[in-house]
């Protein structure tokens, strides 16, 4: 039984009879077993030898949604998507908004035929919708690839800082600070803390994802945590994005490794 199966489904032999044929030669091996002296092969197990099964094939991939890409929450956006079965079977879709909801399966619909989808965000946000198709048979295809909205304005996305995390005090270190915002609205450096009581305001604005870079100067030794906050021109706050740095830096290690030379120096001098 499972060579017949497999010879269906892994060697794709649709055809009752010569799927039943090639069971019984990958079985040949076994025959000298005393099990096998009782099997009995029957060509006509499933009626008509020459019927041959039919194994449906998943729709192919939809297009990637098309729509508007932003607008309001409670207000009503219409989207768009394809698929073809390669059986020309009818298709069955489901979209997924991203947002928790689905219309669930919708359909059947003609094989190639555009369908059209309303859907109404009822919170700002940034949203993925794709959309998976499935035929009459059951077979079931993947999701396309996503369709990105932004519903209301959305604030940017937490800043993120880079430079070095540790040196000395009275030096002055570059650090870099960029953000994204969704809208693609300007954005401004509502606050940048650094960690010593000192800060630096409203720096801006700039567009989104350009870079950002700012000097500072740490008088004291200690650990300090490095805070932006950015803003949007429609005074949306993000999160703070952080970073840690050390003043001064550990030298323990260098000199430690020093000292490991200069032994090892003597020590040769030595010999």
């Amino acid at each position: 039984t499972r060579e017949f199966w497999d010879a269906v489904f892994g060697e794709n032999i649709p055809v009752i009879s010569k799927a039943n044929q090639d069971s019984k030669e990958d079985n040949l091996y076994l025959i000298q077993r005393s099990c096998m002296r009782w099997t009995y092969y029957q060509l006509n197990l499933f009626g008509d030898p020459a019927i041959a099964f039919h194994i449906s094939d998943p729709p192919n991939k939809p297009s990637k949604p098309s729509g508007p890409t932003s607008g309001s929450a409670g207000i009503e956006c219409t989207y768009t998507s394809s698929t073809i079965d390669p059986d020309g079977d009818l298709v069955f879709y489901l979209w997924d908004f991203g947002d928790g909801t689905n219309n669930g399966w919708l359909g059947p619909y003609v094989s190639g035929q555009e369908i059209i989808l309303s859907h109404v965000f009822e919170q700002n946000g940034f949203y993925e919708i794709k959309v998976k198709a499935k035929d009459e048979n059951e077979a079931e295809g993947y999701w396309s690839r996503p369709f990105y909205v932004t519903i209301g304005n959305v604030p940017p996305d937490e800043p993120e800082i880079s430079g070095p995390n540790s040196g000395k005090i009275g030096d002055s270190y570059e650090y870099t600070f960029i953000t994204n915002d969704k809208n693609g609205d300007d954005i401004y450096y509502a606050n940048i803390e650094w960690g010593d009581g000192s800060n630096t305001s409203l720096l801006g604005p700039y567009e989104s994802g350009e870079f950002v870079t700012v000097n500072h100067i740490w008088s004291e030794k200690g650990k300090f945590t490095i805070r932006a906050k950015a803003v949007d021109v429609h005074g949306s706050e993000s999160d703070w994005g952080e970073m840690r740095v050390t003043m001064p830096r550990n030298h323990f290690i260098k000199y430690r490794f020093q000292n490991l030379f200069y032994f090892i120096k003597e020590l040769l001098e030595l010999l």
